[in-house]
């Protein structure tokens, strides 16, 4: 089939960080993920397009550059639902209110409900003013709230980071890498594994950091330079979600497609090449031939790779003085492309099939440099877990009824998802590395019936809907009120997070906006049951707070 580029049709919206709150409204942008707020969203002509309804009012052309768009968003939920990496960085947004839980009650009673803490700190310090143990506790709040900040700063967009660098808050980047996997573990521990019997045990690690400290190691103590590499996770999550989406429109082309046909309808500016440039360079490799070049399956599998730390989780921290080195992204994507340009040349042309014993040996090759478990170790551990340890068994029970059991709801909704990637990742890694490539008939190994059995297991659980409203995916032989009830939990706390972040740093009074979850409801509705829900996790209505 020869495709006509339909440039309203394929564009994505990269800044989601954070999302325009009138996306379904906003015609530069075809569709978003919000890391955030869990959801992916769809320009109306793009769902329109892809309405099996509308059939006749669209040609195949037309669906399959619309459904690319979809595909992008979808390796966008799969990057944070899948990844070893965007698994920490989804769960960090809980793990800032759940870390902090105790001592912020402690603050509420002590100092009263006053916005935003991080003021009232400031003002206490321009005061010189000494509050005793409630002043130890703003700090522990205040310090652990903006460590996971710096953290997701450093790892998301290094390169516009300076501004975390320069604030009162940052001590030094091992520190903020730290207490980011840190407080992911023990939010995990919280919720499936209270004894650590599974996990690991992330006091064990407690001493070595406090000698790195005391040692003055580099990136370990608070006048230590912090590297910032080239590029990072935000660079990576588009870079493979573009060219996947690029790889799809290819192969449905029946490989007709070409760079300038790309270049034309602005699918290779700005963000969506930067890592991909990257890659190029520092390999010393030339611009491929076509968008099914070997080149471009190598650079997806090394996103994979540099995205799939085990270091910390799911395996034990192997080495302190290197968790900077091997949890960041964008140093873990750099060191690959290193290695790759002064010796491993030959796997530049390694993918030339795009299949799975492809990717085992490549992955497996290039993770020994960078000293780390390959993707399909990772797989093997979290198989392991979820075939000997019956909480994941009923975690992945729960999954398969969308009915879960109460008590941070979020995160095992989360994790369940996570697991169940990584299991089907382990058994068609190619497809999930590839899906442009494996979204299409192959005679005799694989048909699109696969293809679309594999992309629906892991389609985003929440998506808006032409109207903007955001809905739970109806999932089959699944009851609709279990499905409504948890979707309705769910977003209740996801809006407790929300409103807590802005108790602790945001100036001004609480914004009760939540038209982004719905617009099927008025505002004082929303804001009544955003505030119910505050008040279940702190005894207090955001409305009896002061504003400093």
């Amino acid at each position: 089939m020869t495709l006509r580029l339909n440039d309203t049709l394929l564009q994505s919206y990269a800044q989601a960080w954070p999302l325009p709150q009138t996306l379904y409204s906003n015609w530069k942008a075809r569709g978003s993920y919000h890391p955030m707020r869990f959801v992916l969203r769809l320009r109306p002509d793009v769902h329109r397009a892809l309405d099996p309804a509308g059939r006749d009012l669209h040609s195949a052309g037309e669906r399959a550059q619309a459904f690319s768009t979809y595909l992008h968003e979808t390796i966008h939920w799969w990057q944070h639902t899948g990844s070893t990496l965007g698994l920490i960085l989804s769960l960090l947004h809980p793990a800032q209110l759940h870390f902090n839980k105790p001592v912020l009650d402690r603050v509420l009673r002590t100092l009263g409900p006053v916005k935003p803490l991080r003021k009232y700190d400031e003002d206490m310090a321009r005061a010189r003013a000494d509050a005793g143990a409630s002043q130890e506790d703003l700090n522990v709040v205040l310090n652990n709230w903006h460590d996971i900040e710096f953290f997701r700063h450093l790892v998301i967009d290094p390169q516009t980071a300076e501004r975390s660098l320069r604030d009162l808050y940052f001590d030094c980047a091992g520190h903020c890498y730290e207490v980011a996997i840190t407080s992911f573990l023990w939010l995990l521990s919280a919720t499936f594994d209270p004894h650590l019997k599974v996990l690991p045990d992330p006091r064990k690690w407690e001493s070595e950091f406090t000698r790195l400290r005391a040692a003055r190691a580099e990136g370990f103590h608070d006048k230590s330079a912090v590297y910032l590499p080239p590029c990072g996770a935000r660079a990576l999550f588009e870079g493979q979600a573009r060219f996947s989406q690029i790889q799809y429109l290819h192969t449905v082309s029946g490989g007709t497609l070409t760079w300038d046909d790309l270049n034309k309808v602005g699918m290779l500016r700005g963000i969506y090449r930067e890592a991909f440039d990257g890659f190029l360079e520092i390999t010393k490799a030339e611009w491929p031939r076509t968008p099914a070049d070997p080149l471009v399956g190598l650079f997806l599998l090394v996103c994979d790779l540099a995205l799939n730390p085990n270091d910390g989780f799911p395996s034990d921290l192997l080495y302190a003085p290197a968790l900077i080195q091997s949890l960041d992204p964008g140093l873990r994507f750099l060191m690959l492309c290193q290695w790759i340009g002064l010796k491993g040349r030959e796997f530049l042309s390694a993918i030339s099939r795009y299949s799975k014993d492809e990717y085992l040996e490549v992955s497996a090759a290039l993770s020994k440099p960078i000293v780390c478990d390959s993707p399909a170790r990772i797989g093997e551990t979290l198989r392991k877990w979820s075939r000997e340890h019956l909480e994941f068994q009923r975690l992945l029970q729960e999954d398969a009824t969308f009915d879960f059991s109460p008590g941070n709801l979020p995160v095992r909704v989360f994790f369940a998802r996570f697991l169940r990637f990584q299991l089907d990742k382990l058994e068609n890694p190619q497809f999930f590395c590839w899906p442009g490539m494996w979204l299409a008939d192959r005679p005799g190994v694989w048909t699109v019936e696969n293809a679309r059995q594999l992309f629906s297991r892991h389609e985003a659980l929440f998506m808006d809907g032409p109207d903007g409203s955001i809905y739970p995916r109806v999932l089959p032989q699944t009851d609709s009120d279990t499905i409504s009830n948890t979707f309705n939990n769910f977003y209740a706390v996801v809006t407790s997070y929300e409103l807590t972040r802005q108790w602790m740093v945001e100036d001004g009074p609480f914004d009760f906006d939540f038209s982004w979850l719905t617009t099927q409801y008025p505002q004082e509705q929303l804001k009544k049951w955003a505030s119910d829900a505050f008040e279940v996790s702190f005894g207090t209505r955001p409305e009896a707070f002061k504003v400093l």
